[in-house]
């Protein structure tokens, strides 16, 4: 015996046929629970452009969903969600998924988390939240895309990139629409150094959310004004954002100390690092938690291991680092030392944080 599911030779025949009947129920409902669907999502979007609910969102206390959802965005570690979600459970912080591009009031309360590790002598999450927050502070960077310099402020500040690596600080002092007035050491615009009218130059700046760009363009001319000499050159549409570094890095000018140092291996094969000889006063230009830079009138060849001693806060705090780079500068005798962290207490790379935050 054969099942026939054929609509039948006759009207009557297929109406009688209960398959068919089941296959047109089945459709009707795909269409029914599609319209449904579509209805929903339609409802959805037009509640979510709500002014009144969007505000609504912005103020509500962050959820752990809402940690989950922005780690996924944003690609933040997995290790990193049980202090984000702790944080914003403690303090309360609205709505991570908008709040995270308020810098000020993020800041503020990682400060506020900051001083209470600090009471607690939690080093160790101290440095997980300063991990923590540069990674939040980069997601915040990278929310406002600047495509021309002609979006520069007056007084920004920007480096004009020599052939040989070294950075001259500069400041804009007028944005035209034809071009930008650029205000650089005396110094330096008086030596040979200064590129000529109509070369192409490299400029680097850091938007006000802190994304560091490049950019290349022309030198129109050179114009003295009252009060010294300015550099004027053209826009430029072509800006490339830098990769940032591992640690934000803050400019400062404190005395420092560096040696050369001796290596001792431990029973356990652990290598110790003291330093030898006289300490020779230096200056410190930049530092960050994994660096710094440091004026010296000493050129110390590149890969060497060194002490170094600054001033921060209360006290001096010591580190080992190998030299990456070193440069001349503009002053005769003096050189820029690029240094490396390779050897560095929690506790001192937390006290250079909070000095590069301005936590303390």
């Amino acid at each position: 015996m054969s099942l026939d599911i054929r609509a039948g030779t006759t009207p009557l025949s297929s109406r009688q046929n209960p398959i068919i009947y089941a296959v047109l129920l089945i459709a009707l409902v795909i269409i029914a629970v599609c319209a449904a669907v579509w209805f929903l999502m339609l409802m959805k979007k037009k509640t979510e452009e709500n002014p009144e609910w969007i505000e609504a969102e912005k103020k509500r206390p962050t959820k752990h969903s809402d940690i989950i959802r922005l780690s996924k965005l944003y690609a933040i570690n997995q290790n990193d969600i049980p202090l984000l979600w702790a944080i914003c459970k403690t303090y309360q912080v609205p709505n991570l998924f908008y709040s995270i591009k308020r810098f000020d009031e993020l800041d503020c309360v990682f400060k506020q988390a900051y001083n209470d590790f600090k009471i607690n002598g939690q080093e160790q999450k101290i440095n997980r939240l300063f991990m923590l927050k540069f990674k939040l502070d980069k997601i915040f960077a990278e929310s406002v895309n600047i495509s021309s310099t002609a979006a520069l402020s007056a007084d920004t500040k920007l480096s004009l990139v020599l052939q040989n690596g070294t950075k001259i600080g500069g400041t804009v002092k007028d944005n035209e629409k034809d071009y930008i007035a650029v205000s650089l050491p005396q110094e330096f615009l008086n030596s040979k150094e200064r590129p000529e009218p109509l070369e192409k130059a490299a400029f680097t700046f850091h938007s006000p959310t802190g994304m560091p760009y490049a950019f290349i363009t022309r030198i129109i001319r050179y114009e003295k004004k009252d009060d010294g000499e300015l550099m004027i050159i053209s826009h430029s549409t072509d800006l490339i954002k830098k990769t940032q570094r591992s640690f934000k890095r803050k400019s400062v000018k404190e005395p420092c100390r560096i040696a050369s140092v001796k290596t001792e291996k431990d029973k356990n094969g652990v290598t110790a690092y003291i330093p030898a000889g006289n300490k020779i006063s230096t200056t410190l230009l930049n530092i960050s938690g994994g660096g710094c830079c440091i004026s010296s009138s000493l050129p110390i060849k590149e890969g060497q291991v060194i002490y170094t001693e600054f001033d921060l806060f209360d006290g001096s705090y010591p580190a080992i680092g190998k030299i990456v780079k070193t440069r001349k500068s503009l002053t005769e005798g003096v050189y820029n030392l690029h240094i490396h962290f390779i050897n560095i207490s929690v506790e001192v790379q937390n006290k250079i944080l909070a000095k590069v935050y301005s936590y303390d």
